[in-house]
């Protein structure tokens, strides 16, 4: 795939004055990525995560949302594990947000798996682009982030999850470091104290390797993207109410992340 994570941070370095003057645009190297992995022939399976931040028309944002359902209806290889709004979830939490930052309430957390090249060719056709507009004119920020899936132990991790629609399942946490600052260990040390079990995870790179790849479609980019399950949801309150030693420890060598945990079912 393209060079794509590596150019959009090294643009940007400072996520305050990024996230000041906004942020909405689509990535076209991101889209040039996911045009050619819609015509590879290899069988992709890929996952989506997004969060769409403080909707403040919320007429004009049900009519986008109306157009992206019909932009994905012809794809029978995906599976909608939630596109719902955040109140609407059965459980949702905000566990960290780097003061610096700024951000509005999360309202809307859509997640969702692909096999094949439904989602290559949903992000990259002109019709997503041209309704995403009323989307970024209805809400404050988004951030959309495509995973594609190779590795085995991922490849399962992520089939289980299409597999659990439906039925009661571990809570997710998502975590976007958009800056790691000197070390962002502190944060996977608390993961890993709360038993979190990694689903995906991507570190910007120069080369994005096949099967490797992670793309910000939208939004801020980040340096690291990662998904985990945790086994209850007491332990993402748990995890939650315990973090302020280590967001202590990460924010002092120049980290910037958001953390957020929900139940798709």
């Amino acid at each position: 795939m393209h060079r794509v994570d590596s150019l959009a941070v090294d643009a940007v370095r400072s996520v305050a004055s990024l996230r000041r003057v906004g942020t909405h645009r689509i990535d076209p190297l991101a889209v040039e990525a996911l045009r050619a992995v819609a015509s590879s022939e290899r069988s992709q399976l890929l996952l989506v995560v997004a969060l769409v931040e403080e909707i403040h028309d919320a007429e004009a944002y049900a009519r986008y949302a109306a157009q992206n359902s019909e932009l994905l209806s012809p794809f029978t290889d995906l599976t909608i594990v939630t596109r719902a709004m955040t109140r609407d979830l059965p459980r949702f939490r905000e566990l960290y947000c780097s003061p610096c930052i700024g951000a509005a309430p999360v309202d809307r957390m859509p997640f969702i798996v692909g096999r094949g090249p439904g989602i290559a060719e949903w992000f990259s056709c002109d019709a997503y682009g041209e309704n995403a507009v009323v989307r970024q004119r209805a809400s404050g920020h988004c951030n959309v982030h495509v995973v594609e899936i190779e590795e085995e132990v991922e490849r399962r991790a992520v089939e289980a999850v299409q597999q659990e629609k439906g039925v009661d399942s571990a809570p997710y946490v998502a975590l976007l470091t958009f800056e790691r600052g000197s070390s962002d260990a502190a944060l996977h040390d608390a993961l890993s104290t709360h038993g979190a079990r990694p689903l995906v995870s991507r570190v910007a790179a120069a080369t994005v390797a096949p099967g490797r790849a992670h793309l910000t479609v939208e939004g801020t980019p980040v340096e690291r993207f990662d998904v985990v399950r945790m086994p209850t949801w007491a332990d993402a309150e748990a995890l939650g109410d315990s973090l302020a030693g280590a967001t202590a420890e990460f924010e002092r060598g120049g980290g910037v992340a958001r953390m957020v945990a929900f139940c798709a079912s």
